[in-house]
Protein backbone atom coordinates (compact mmCIF):
# COMPACT_ATOMS: atom_id res chain seq x y z
CA UNK A 1 0.00 0.00 0.00
CA UNK A 2 2.75 2.42 0.95
CA UNK A 3 4.71 1.62 -2.21
CA UNK A 4 1.60 2.29 -4.30
CA UNK A 5 0.81 5.67 -2.74
CA UNK A 6 4.48 6.66 -2.90
CA UNK A 7 4.45 5.93 -6.62
CA UNK A 8 1.22 7.93 -6.88
CA UNK A 9 2.85 10.95 -5.26
CA UNK A 10 5.94 10.68 -7.49
CA UNK A 11 4.09 10.25 -10.77
CA UNK A 12 1.66 13.05 -9.84
CA UNK A 13 4.62 15.35 -9.16
CA UNK A 14 6.14 14.33 -12.51
CA UNK A 15 2.86 14.97 -14.34
CA UNK A 16 2.68 18.44 -12.79
CA UNK A 17 5.68 19.38 -14.92
CA UNK A 18 3.69 18.61 -18.05
CA UNK A 19 0.33 20.04 -17.00
CA UNK A 20 1.16 23.28 -15.12
CA UNK A 21 1.66 25.02 -18.52
CA UNK A 22 -1.54 23.40 -19.81
CA UNK A 23 -4.46 23.23 -17.38
CA UNK A 24 -5.40 24.80 -14.03
CA UNK A 25 -7.92 22.06 -13.27
CA UNK A 26 -5.47 19.22 -13.94
CA UNK A 27 -2.57 20.77 -12.04
CA UNK A 28 -4.78 21.26 -8.97
CA UNK A 29 -5.88 17.61 -9.12
CA UNK A 30 -2.30 16.39 -9.55
CA UNK A 31 -1.06 18.55 -6.67
CA UNK A 32 -3.80 17.08 -4.47
CA UNK A 33 -2.88 13.52 -5.50
CA UNK A 34 0.80 14.16 -4.83
CA UNK A 35 -0.03 15.48 -1.36
CA UNK A 36 -2.36 12.57 -0.53
CA UNK A 37 0.25 10.08 -1.69
CA UNK A 38 2.87 11.84 0.44
CA UNK A 39 0.64 11.72 3.54
CA UNK A 40 -0.34 8.07 3.10
CA UNK A 41 3.16 6.95 2.17
CA UNK A 42 4.34 6.94 5.78
CA UNK A 43 7.97 7.49 6.87
CA UNK A 44 6.91 10.91 8.12
CA UNK A 45 9.79 11.31 10.56
CA UNK A 46 12.31 11.08 7.72
CA UNK A 47 10.31 13.41 5.50
CA UNK A 48 9.91 16.02 8.21
CA UNK A 49 13.60 15.75 9.07
CA UNK A 50 14.49 16.43 5.44
CA UNK A 51 12.25 19.49 5.45
CA UNK A 52 13.67 20.77 8.75
CA UNK A 53 17.23 20.44 7.48
CA UNK A 54 16.62 21.96 4.05
CA UNK A 55 17.26 25.73 3.96
CA UNK A 56 15.00 26.34 0.96
CA UNK A 57 12.09 24.51 2.62
CA UNK A 58 12.56 26.51 5.82
CA UNK A 59 12.77 29.82 3.94
CA UNK A 60 9.61 28.93 2.00
CA UNK A 61 7.80 28.01 5.22
CA UNK A 62 8.92 31.33 6.74
CA UNK A 63 7.37 33.22 3.85
CA UNK A 64 4.17 31.16 4.20
CA UNK A 65 4.13 31.99 7.94
CA UNK A 66 4.41 35.73 7.26
CA UNK A 67 1.60 35.50 4.70
CA UNK A 68 -0.51 33.64 7.26
CA UNK A 69 0.14 36.30 9.91
CA UNK A 70 -0.78 38.92 7.32
CA UNK A 71 -4.31 37.51 7.27
CA UNK A 72 -4.84 38.76 10.84
CA UNK A 73 -4.69 42.43 9.78
CA UNK A 74 -5.90 41.98 6.22
CA UNK A 75 -8.59 44.25 4.83
CA UNK A 76 -9.87 41.28 2.83
CA UNK A 77 -13.29 39.97 3.97
CA UNK A 78 -13.32 36.45 5.42
CA UNK A 79 -15.43 35.15 2.56
CA UNK A 80 -12.70 36.06 0.06
CA UNK A 81 -9.77 34.35 1.80
CA UNK A 82 -9.75 31.23 -0.41
CA UNK A 83 -7.31 32.58 -2.99
CA UNK A 84 -4.89 33.82 -0.31
CA UNK A 85 -4.99 30.47 1.49
CA UNK A 86 -4.20 28.68 -1.78
CA UNK A 87 -1.16 30.93 -2.31
CA UNK A 88 0.03 30.23 1.25
CA UNK A 89 -0.49 26.48 0.81
CA UNK A 90 1.69 26.47 -2.32
CA UNK A 91 4.71 27.68 -0.34
CA UNK A 92 3.98 25.16 2.42
CA UNK A 93 3.88 22.36 -0.15
CA UNK A 94 7.31 23.27 -1.51
CA UNK A 95 8.79 21.18 1.31
CA UNK A 96 6.49 18.27 0.48
CA UNK A 97 7.58 18.34 -3.15
CA UNK A 98 11.24 18.54 -2.09
CA UNK A 99 10.95 15.18 -0.33
CA UNK A 100 9.09 13.66 -3.30
CA UNK A 101 11.84 14.79 -5.68
CA UNK A 102 14.56 13.38 -3.44
CA UNK A 103 14.31 10.33 -5.72
CA UNK A 104 16.68 10.98 -8.65
CA UNK A 105 14.64 9.07 -11.24
CA UNK A 106 11.60 11.16 -10.33
CA UNK A 107 13.63 14.33 -10.88
CA UNK A 108 14.77 13.16 -14.32
CA UNK A 109 11.24 12.21 -15.35
CA UNK A 110 9.84 15.52 -14.08
CA UNK A 111 12.41 17.50 -16.07
CA UNK A 112 11.58 15.61 -19.25
CA UNK A 113 7.85 16.08 -18.56
CA UNK A 114 8.25 19.85 -18.53
CA UNK A 115 10.47 19.85 -21.61
CA UNK A 116 7.99 17.60 -23.46
CA UNK A 117 5.15 19.95 -22.55
CA UNK A 118 7.20 22.91 -23.80
CA UNK A 119 7.92 21.17 -27.13
CA UNK A 120 4.20 20.42 -27.59
CA UNK A 121 3.28 24.04 -26.79
CA UNK A 122 5.91 25.40 -29.18
CA UNK A 123 4.73 23.06 -31.95
CA UNK A 124 1.09 24.12 -31.48
CA UNK A 125 2.13 27.78 -31.35
CA UNK A 126 3.96 27.48 -34.67
CA UNK A 127 0.99 25.66 -36.22
CA UNK A 128 -1.32 28.46 -35.08
CA UNK A 129 1.06 31.13 -36.37
CA UNK A 130 1.31 29.45 -39.77
CA UNK A 131 -2.47 29.09 -40.04
CA UNK A 132 -2.29 25.29 -40.21
CA UNK A 133 -4.13 24.86 -36.89
CA UNK A 134 -7.65 26.32 -36.80
CA UNK A 135 -9.15 27.85 -33.67
CA UNK A 136 -10.38 24.99 -31.48
CA UNK A 137 -11.75 24.64 -27.95
CA UNK A 138 -9.03 24.85 -25.30
CA UNK A 139 -6.66 26.88 -27.46
CA UNK A 140 -6.56 30.55 -26.46
CA UNK A 141 -4.74 31.98 -29.48
CA UNK A 142 -4.91 32.37 -33.24
CA UNK A 143 -2.59 33.16 -36.14
CA UNK A 144 -2.09 36.77 -34.98
CA UNK A 145 -1.74 35.83 -31.32
CA UNK A 146 -0.19 32.33 -31.27
CA UNK A 147 -0.44 31.48 -27.59
CA UNK A 148 -1.74 28.02 -26.76
CA UNK A 149 -2.96 27.23 -23.24
CA UNK A 150 -1.87 30.39 -21.40
CA UNK A 151 -1.93 34.09 -22.29
CA UNK A 152 1.20 35.84 -23.50
CA UNK A 153 2.86 36.78 -20.19
CA UNK A 154 2.65 33.28 -18.74
CA UNK A 155 3.42 31.66 -22.12
CA UNK A 156 6.62 33.63 -22.59
CA UNK A 157 7.80 33.20 -18.99
CA UNK A 158 7.46 29.42 -19.22
CA UNK A 159 9.06 29.32 -22.67
CA UNK A 160 11.94 31.47 -21.37
CA UNK A 161 12.59 28.84 -18.69
CA UNK A 162 12.35 26.03 -21.24
CA UNK A 163 14.63 27.91 -23.63
CA UNK A 164 17.23 28.31 -20.89
CA UNK A 165 17.17 24.56 -20.18
CA UNK A 166 17.43 23.75 -23.91
CA UNK A 167 20.45 26.05 -24.14
CA UNK A 168 22.13 24.46 -21.13
CA UNK A 169 21.60 21.01 -22.59
CA UNK A 170 23.00 22.18 -25.92
CA UNK A 171 26.24 23.03 -24.08
CA UNK A 172 26.31 19.78 -22.09
CA UNK A 173 25.04 17.11 -24.54
CA UNK A 174 26.95 14.99 -27.03
CA UNK A 175 27.10 16.03 -30.69
CA UNK A 176 23.82 14.51 -31.92
CA UNK A 177 21.68 15.74 -29.06
CA UNK A 178 23.55 19.05 -28.99
CA UNK A 179 22.15 19.93 -32.41
CA UNK A 180 18.62 19.02 -31.32
CA UNK A 181 18.80 21.15 -28.18
CA UNK A 182 20.39 24.04 -30.09
CA UNK A 183 17.52 23.90 -32.58
CA UNK A 184 14.95 23.83 -29.76
CA UNK A 185 16.67 26.86 -28.19
CA UNK A 186 16.38 28.77 -31.47
CA UNK A 187 12.74 27.69 -31.88
CA UNK A 188 11.90 28.91 -28.36
CA UNK A 189 13.81 32.18 -28.88
CA UNK A 190 12.03 32.97 -32.16
CA UNK A 191 8.69 32.16 -30.54
CA UNK A 192 9.42 34.49 -27.62
CA UNK A 193 10.85 37.41 -29.59
CA UNK A 194 9.00 37.35 -32.92
CA UNK A 195 5.71 35.51 -32.45
CA UNK A 196 4.17 36.06 -29.02
CA UNK A 197 3.82 39.68 -27.83
CA UNK A 198 5.13 39.33 -24.27
CA UNK A 199 7.83 41.83 -23.28
CA UNK A 200 8.09 40.24 -19.82
CA UNK A 201 9.26 36.90 -21.19
CA UNK A 202 11.52 38.62 -23.70
CA UNK A 203 13.38 40.47 -20.94
CA UNK A 204 13.58 37.30 -18.84
CA UNK A 205 14.91 35.18 -21.70
CA UNK A 206 17.47 37.84 -22.62
CA UNK A 207 18.74 37.82 -19.02
CA UNK A 208 18.91 34.01 -18.95
CA UNK A 209 20.72 33.93 -22.31
CA UNK A 210 23.39 36.30 -21.00
CA UNK A 211 23.76 34.38 -17.73
CA UNK A 212 24.00 30.91 -19.30
CA UNK A 213 26.44 32.16 -21.93
CA UNK A 214 28.63 33.74 -19.23
CA UNK A 215 28.47 30.60 -17.07
CA UNK A 216 29.75 28.47 -19.95
CA UNK A 217 32.09 30.75 -21.91
CA UNK A 218 32.69 33.71 -19.57
CA UNK A 219 33.21 37.03 -21.40
CA UNK A 220 33.31 35.40 -24.81
CA UNK A 221 29.86 34.04 -24.04
CA UNK A 222 28.63 37.47 -22.96
CA UNK A 223 29.92 38.92 -26.23
CA UNK A 224 28.24 36.18 -28.28
CA UNK A 225 24.93 36.48 -26.42
CA UNK A 226 25.02 40.28 -26.72
CA UNK A 227 25.63 39.94 -30.46
CA UNK A 228 22.59 37.65 -30.76
CA UNK A 229 20.40 40.08 -28.82
CA UNK A 230 21.73 42.98 -30.92
CA UNK A 231 20.83 41.02 -34.06
CA UNK A 232 17.30 40.54 -32.70
CA UNK A 233 17.06 44.28 -32.02
CA UNK A 234 18.34 45.19 -35.51
CA UNK A 235 15.96 42.69 -37.12
CA UNK A 236 13.07 44.19 -35.19
CA UNK A 237 14.10 47.70 -36.27
CA UNK A 238 14.34 46.65 -39.92
CA UNK A 239 10.97 44.85 -39.82
CA UNK A 240 8.30 47.36 -38.74
CA UNK A 241 5.62 44.65 -38.90
CA UNK A 242 7.49 42.37 -36.48
CA UNK A 243 6.22 41.76 -32.94
CA UNK A 244 9.25 43.28 -31.11
CA UNK A 245 9.22 46.40 -33.31
CA UNK A 246 5.54 47.03 -32.75
CA UNK A 247 5.74 46.32 -29.01
CA UNK A 248 8.80 48.56 -28.58
CA UNK A 249 7.22 51.37 -30.58
CA UNK A 250 4.03 51.08 -28.56
CA UNK A 251 5.93 51.01 -25.27
CA UNK A 252 7.79 54.22 -26.13
CA UNK A 253 4.58 55.96 -27.15
CA UNK A 254 2.74 54.83 -24.01
CA UNK A 255 5.58 55.87 -21.71
CA UNK A 256 5.79 59.29 -23.39
CA UNK A 257 2.05 59.83 -23.00
CA UNK A 258 2.04 59.02 -19.27
CA UNK A 259 1.19 61.87 -16.92
CA UNK A 260 1.41 61.56 -13.12
CA UNK A 261 -1.90 61.82 -11.21
CA UNK A 262 -3.89 61.40 -14.42
CA UNK A 263 -5.91 58.30 -15.27
CA UNK A 264 -4.32 56.36 -18.10
CA UNK A 265 -6.17 54.72 -20.98
CA UNK A 266 -6.79 51.06 -20.17
CA UNK A 267 -5.32 50.16 -23.56
CA UNK A 268 -1.97 51.62 -22.47
CA UNK A 269 0.03 48.76 -20.94
CA UNK A 270 3.02 50.92 -19.96
CA UNK A 271 0.84 53.84 -18.87
CA UNK A 272 -1.26 51.62 -16.62
CA UNK A 273 1.82 50.03 -15.08
CA UNK A 274 3.36 53.42 -14.30
CA UNK A 275 0.05 54.49 -12.76
CA UNK A 276 -0.05 51.30 -10.66
CA UNK A 277 3.57 51.73 -9.53
CA UNK A 278 3.09 55.34 -8.47
CA UNK A 279 -0.08 54.63 -6.51
CA UNK A 280 1.34 51.47 -4.92
CA UNK A 281 4.46 53.32 -3.75
CA UNK A 282 2.19 55.91 -2.14
CA UNK A 283 0.25 53.09 -0.40
CA UNK A 284 3.52 51.61 0.87
CA UNK A 285 4.50 55.00 2.23
CA UNK A 286 1.31 55.06 4.28
CA UNK A 287 1.88 51.60 5.82
CA UNK A 288 5.55 50.75 5.28
CA UNK A 289 6.21 48.11 7.95
CA UNK A 290 3.29 45.64 7.91
CA UNK A 291 1.29 46.71 4.87
CA UNK A 292 -2.44 46.26 4.45
CA UNK A 293 -2.50 42.49 4.98
CA UNK A 294 -2.41 39.37 2.83
CA UNK A 295 -4.75 39.46 -0.18
CA UNK A 296 -5.99 42.97 0.52
CA UNK A 297 -4.31 44.84 -2.33
CA UNK A 298 -7.45 45.30 -4.52
CA UNK A 299 -9.42 46.74 -1.58
CA UNK A 300 -6.57 48.97 -0.41
CA UNK A 301 -5.87 50.16 -3.95
CA UNK A 302 -9.56 50.84 -4.54
CA UNK A 303 -9.66 53.02 -1.42
CA UNK A 304 -6.50 54.83 -2.54
CA UNK A 305 -7.91 55.78 -5.95
CA UNK A 306 -11.44 56.47 -4.71
CA UNK A 307 -12.95 59.70 -6.03
CA UNK A 308 -10.67 59.58 -9.08
CA UNK A 309 -11.18 58.24 -12.59
CA UNK A 310 -8.37 55.69 -12.13
CA UNK A 311 -9.30 52.01 -12.41
CA UNK A 312 -9.03 49.62 -9.46
CA UNK A 313 -6.15 47.17 -9.94
CA UNK A 314 -6.10 43.56 -8.75
CA UNK A 315 -2.30 43.79 -8.51
CA UNK A 316 0.36 46.38 -9.43
CA UNK A 317 2.08 44.24 -12.10
CA UNK A 318 5.16 44.04 -9.89
CA UNK A 319 5.61 41.08 -7.55
CA UNK A 320 7.86 42.94 -5.13
CA UNK A 321 5.63 46.00 -4.86
CA UNK A 322 2.64 43.72 -4.32
CA UNK A 323 4.30 41.89 -1.43
CA UNK A 324 5.49 45.17 0.12
CA UNK A 325 2.05 46.76 -0.17
CA UNK A 326 0.37 43.78 1.52
CA UNK A 327 3.04 42.67 4.02
CA UNK A 328 5.24 45.74 4.33
CA UNK A 329 9.01 45.73 4.51
CA UNK A 330 8.80 42.61 6.69
CA UNK A 331 7.21 40.63 3.87
CA UNK A 332 9.62 41.98 1.27
CA UNK A 333 12.64 41.07 3.40
CA UNK A 334 11.37 37.51 3.92
CA UNK A 335 10.66 37.07 0.18
CA UNK A 336 14.11 38.41 -0.74
CA UNK A 337 15.54 36.15 1.95
CA UNK A 338 13.92 33.13 0.27
CA UNK A 339 15.44 34.09 -3.08
CA UNK A 340 18.85 34.73 -1.47
CA UNK A 341 18.78 31.36 0.32
CA UNK A 342 17.96 29.68 -2.99
CA UNK A 343 20.76 31.47 -4.82
CA UNK A 344 23.36 30.59 -2.17
CA UNK A 345 22.09 27.03 -1.67
CA UNK A 346 22.38 26.37 -5.41
CA UNK A 347 26.15 26.20 -4.87
CA UNK A 348 25.56 22.91 -3.02
CA UNK A 349 23.96 21.23 -6.04
CA UNK A 350 26.02 18.33 -7.41
CA UNK A 351 26.86 19.70 -10.87
CA UNK A 352 27.53 23.05 -12.51
CA UNK A 353 24.63 22.44 -14.92
CA UNK A 354 22.21 22.10 -12.01
CA UNK A 355 23.63 25.22 -10.38
CA UNK A 356 23.15 27.27 -13.53
CA UNK A 357 19.65 25.83 -14.13
CA UNK A 358 18.56 26.69 -10.57
CA UNK A 359 19.91 30.23 -10.71
CA UNK A 360 18.43 30.71 -14.19
CA UNK A 361 15.00 30.01 -12.69
CA UNK A 362 15.61 32.74 -10.10
CA UNK A 363 16.76 35.18 -12.78
CA UNK A 364 13.57 34.60 -14.79
CA UNK A 365 11.36 35.18 -11.74
CA UNK A 366 13.24 38.22 -10.51
CA UNK A 367 13.28 39.91 -13.93
CA UNK A 368 9.68 38.97 -14.71
CA UNK A 369 8.65 39.92 -11.18
CA UNK A 370 9.66 43.51 -11.84
CA UNK A 371 6.80 43.87 -14.35
CA UNK A 372 4.32 41.12 -13.37
CA UNK A 373 2.99 39.26 -10.33
CA UNK A 374 5.01 36.10 -10.86
CA UNK A 375 4.70 34.67 -7.33
CA UNK A 376 0.95 35.24 -6.98
CA UNK A 377 -0.46 34.31 -10.39
CA UNK A 378 -1.59 30.70 -10.40
CA UNK A 379 0.53 29.11 -13.15
CA UNK A 380 3.68 31.12 -12.45
CA UNK A 381 3.36 30.75 -8.67
CA UNK A 382 2.76 27.00 -8.78
CA UNK A 383 5.54 26.48 -11.33
CA UNK A 384 7.98 28.42 -9.12
CA UNK A 385 7.20 26.12 -6.18
CA UNK A 386 7.33 22.96 -8.33
CA UNK A 387 10.57 23.92 -10.13
CA UNK A 388 12.23 25.07 -6.89
CA UNK A 389 11.47 21.72 -5.28
CA UNK A 390 12.72 19.89 -8.38
CA UNK A 391 15.96 21.84 -8.74
CA UNK A 392 16.96 22.12 -5.07
CA UNK A 393 15.94 18.59 -3.99
CA UNK A 394 19.29 17.21 -5.14
CA UNK A 395 21.23 19.56 -2.88
CA UNK A 396 24.21 17.96 -1.15
CA UNK A 397 24.31 17.97 2.67
CA UNK A 398 26.53 20.64 4.19
CA UNK A 399 29.98 19.31 5.02
CA UNK A 400 31.46 20.04 8.43
CA UNK A 401 35.02 19.52 9.75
Amino acid sequence: MRNSVTKLSRWSAVALGFFIPVSVALDNILLLLATIGWLLGGDHSRKLREIRHHPVALASLSFAAVMTLGLTWSLQPIGALKESLVEILRFVLLGVLLTIFSDERTRVRATYAFLASSVVILALSYLLWSGLLPAIAGIKGNADYPVVFKYHITHNILMAIAGGIFLLRAFESHRGFRSIYALLTAVAAFNIFFMVPGRTGQLAFAAVLLYVAFSRMKWIGIAAASAILAAVAVSAWLLPSSVPHQRAERAIAEASAWQPDQAQAQTSSIGMRLEFYRNTLAMIGNRPFLGTGTGSFPIAYGAHVANTTMVVAAHPHNAFLLITAELGMVGLIVLLGLLLVQWQSAARLPSSTQIVAARSLLIVYIVAGMVSSTFNDHAEGLFFVWASALLWSGMQPRTTP
